[in-house]
């Protein structure tokens, strides 16, 4: 039984407040910002190379050149085709540096685009925490190692297609996107410099902005950086000059 007291006047009480229980929740995207635009997606795919067997091949004789019974093969022509065997195998050697070029700036070109993906994650973590201007700093503070990589990732790109760029054609426009993505990463590592609560709003908005343009220049690298892997990953494909 309840009782209130109004001065020296007893009441007993019919209904009462005795506590008030409740549970919350809500469902969050794992890849979206505040605005619903995406950050970042996964997407894996794999390839299987089909061979004949080798009892399906068209059998080939062996030797410089298929002659009939009794008629020697001419001298010349004997020549001629170990001429062009030599040929052929010192242009596969020149090649060679080539492929190797290309394929240490796709493995490096990977790592810019994982870099750039966490960079741009902890910064919408970071924007989220707008409230807490302290908590922001933090976030942001988490940026600087994934910020380092992203530098020297890009760098590497540049230091694989650079000496190679004049027999490549679409070397340039990755070599370009590159550049902007070291330029931009260093200007993000700057603004990390003395960041605080108090400056940490402004900072954010400016880190945004170069974070756009690096994500933008280097999307442009998407096209001609697939045609370079393609072309190192077929055997016997010369890289060439112009593009595809």
């Amino acid at each position: 039984m309840q009782f209130a007291l109004l001065g020296d006047v007893q009441f007993e009480l019919i209904t009462y407040f005795d506590g008030l229980e409740g549970r919350f929740a809500a469902d969050y995207a794992e890849h979206t910002n505040t605005e619903g635009r995406l950050i970042a997606a996964d997407a894996d795919m794999k390839l299987k190379e089909h061979v004949l067997p080798r009892n399906a091949l068209p059998q080939r004789k062996q030797g410089l050149a298929v002659k009939k019974s009794g008629m020697p093969v001419p001298a010349s022509v004997a020549q001629a085709v170990k001429s062009t065997q030599q040929t052929v195998q010192k242009a596969q050697a020149a090649l060679a540096p080539t492929k190797q070029a290309v394929s240490n700036a796709i493995k490096a070109a990977k790592q810019v685009t994982t870099a750039a993906r966490a960079v741009q994650s902890v910064m919408a973590a970071a924007r989220t925490l707008s409230t807490n201007p302290a908590a922001a700093v933090a976030q942001l503070v988490r940026a600087n190692g994934d910020l380092s990589r992203l530098t020297s990732s890009s760098s590497a790109v540049n230091a694989a297609l650079g000496p190679v760029q004049s027999v490549l054609g679409d070397a340039a426009p990755v070599l370009k996107a590159a550049s902007v993505v070291t330029l931009e990463a260093r200007g993000l590592q700057g603004a990390l410099v003395g960041l605080s609560p108090a400056n940490v709003a402004s900072r954010i908005s400016g880190m945004q902005g170069s974070m756009d343009r690096l994500d933008s220049e280097w999307g442009k690298a998407a096209a001609p950086l697939a045609k370079l892997a393609a072309r190192a990953a077929v055997r016997g494909e010369p890289l060439g000059t112009g593009s595809a």
